[in-house]
């Protein structure tokens, strides 16, 4: 694969990363419907992480270190979590929708870049996983119904 490692790593390190800060956030959320929804999360970060871990054996593509990562990656996701379950909710659905957007350009990239179209099918997968995010931090700025739409079309369809 002519991927770019940096990349590939990204998408890895996004999902262990994402597991840890929708957790931390549930247990420090007050309100039980946050709860639900940084848990709904959660539940989408762990489906994901699945995903690639089962499409990187396919392709024989090794994950990087989880020793190095899982210290680096679990703690730093626990304190951002922490931080987005203890902030008002309105400004931590803006972090979210900007850390969401922030990842974006190197899913769209490598989606235009899959040599398969087992490849661009599975990276595309991965760029809607970011949308669906994205979706729930936007509507829930707006005080829109069914904010988690997305993420559960997700969940319900790779089960």
């Amino acid at each position: 694969m002519q991927y770019s490692y940096h990349d590939l790593n990204h998408v890895y390190q996004g999902e262990i990363y994402g597991i840890q800060v929708f957790g931390a956030a549930a247990k420090l959320t007050w309100k039980i419907d946050d709860k639900k929804k940084w848990l709904r999360l959660q539940q989408l970060e762990i489906q994901t992480l699945e995903r690639v871990e089962q499409h990187f054996n396919k392709i024989n593509k090794s994950l990087p270190s989880v020793e190095w990562y899982g210290a680096y990656g679990k703690y730093k996701g626990r304190i951002d979590g922490a931080a987005l379950g203890l902030l008002p909710w309105k400004l931590a659905m803006r972090f979210l929708y900007w850390g969401s957007k922030k990842s974006q350009p190197i899913y769209h990239r490598l989606k235009e870049l899959a040599l398969s179209d087992e490849d661009k099918q599975f990276f595309g997968y991965i760029l809607a996983h970011e949308k669906s995010i994205e979706y729930f931090a936007k509507s829930e700025l707006f005080n829109q119904k069914d904010s988690l739409i997305e993420v559960n079309r997700l969940l319900e369809a790779h089960k």
